[in-house]
């Protein structure tokens, strides 16, 4: 029996959300074009150590007609899916499917608080292409 084998480029828009790095405050990230996907996507998080005097880490999703046009939320509870990381969520990795996009663009947004917090991490954006 052949193995059947599939291409995620193929079938999939690919997009990093947030850059892995050790993040000490709130990351700019760049809006990524979902043009060609449904109104669904997936995010993709890991993320590591998180350090400081209570620290905090809330991610939230926006969307805009363009990439440099004005961002807001994403309605359909993209606000709460990850729900609020602390250091306490240190080595976790979570996968998140985010309904209700109704824009080309979208934006995750990493909100980070505490004293002296940092946060290690990254995540990647996945839409399933329109043509699968």
């Amino acid at each position: 029996m052949a193995l059947a084998t599939s291409d995620l480029e193929t079938e999939y828009q690919i997009a990093r959300g947030t850059a892995p790095a050790a993040h000490t405050s709130t990351p700019s990230n760049t809006g990524r074009d979902m043009q060609d996907t449904g109104p669904s996507f997936e995010a993709v998080m890991t993320l590591g150590a998180g350090s400081g005097t209570s620290p905090t880490l809330d991610i939230t999703f926006d969307e805009s007609d363009t990439a440099t046009g004005t961002y807001t939320a994403i309605s359909g509870g993209a606000a709460t899916v990850f729900g609020q990381k602390t250091a306490s969520h240190a080595n976790t990795d979570v996968v998140k499917v985010i309904t209700g996009r109704t824009k080309r663009f979208v934006k995750a947004i990493w909100t980070i608080g505490g004293t002296t917090p940092s946060f290690t991490g990254g995540m990647v954006l996945l839409a399933k292409k329109a043509s699968y």
